[in-house]
């Protein structure tokens, strides 16, 4: 919960509104297919995904599980509820980005080497986080400013690694770039 709080921060702040290329899209439906960046939520993909209404996020489906071992799916939209009880996510709202947990150093890994491919090499930087720990981040930008982001955990607290493995990841596609304005960025070790 604790990296949800602050990734949810940093993807924040690295979310706008244009379109990312179909590059980031097909990569994007390799793992979960039928939500369109830069469209509305399909009315299938709620039944598909099992999508619930997320504060300050817009979907959440808890209980995803894709390709390469992916979980826990988040839709990003430009009109999110707030912490209402009866938040409802505005029918015009549309997809900014889509955000999948990969579950250990493994499935990262396969992730990547998939973007790499499609999108050559990423920009890589680290930050340390609140409680301590370094986040690695890869980020390969797409032609409409919106690319692909990896939060890649490599070190982790106690609690989490029970849940996710070593290198476990946040990925998000159609995000932009991460930038120093929440998080001091540096070099990775």
């Amino acid at each position: 919960m604790r990296y949800a709080i602050l990734a949810a921060a940093v993807l924040a702040a690295a979310c706008s509104s244009s379109n990312p290329d179909s590059n980031v899209q097909r990569l994007l439906d390799a793992h979960a297919p039928g939500l369109p960046l830069g469209g509305r939520v399909p009315q299938e993909a709620h039944a598909r995904y099992e999508l619930q209404v997320a504060p300050y996020e817009g979907y959440r489906a808890p209980k995803f599980q894709g390709p390469d071992g992916v979980r826990e799916l988040v839709v990003q939209v430009d009109r999110a509820p707030g912490d209402g009880k009866s938040a409802t996510v505005s029918p015009r709202a549309r997809i900014q980005s889509v955000s999948l947990r990969s579950p250990n150093a493994a499935a990262t890994a396969r992730i990547d080497r998939k973007v790499r491919e499609a999108l050559g090499e990423p920009k890589v930087l680290c930050y340390t986080a609140a409680q301590g720990f370094r986040v690695e981040t890869r980020y390969w930008p797409g032609d409409g400013g919106r690319g692909v982001l990896f939060l890649v955990f490599t070190d982790s607290l106690p609690s989490d690694i029970a849940t996710y493995g070593m290198g476990w990841a946040i990925i998000t596609f159609g995000a932009g770039p991460i930038t120093s304005d929440h998080v001091k960025l540096e070099a990775c070790p």
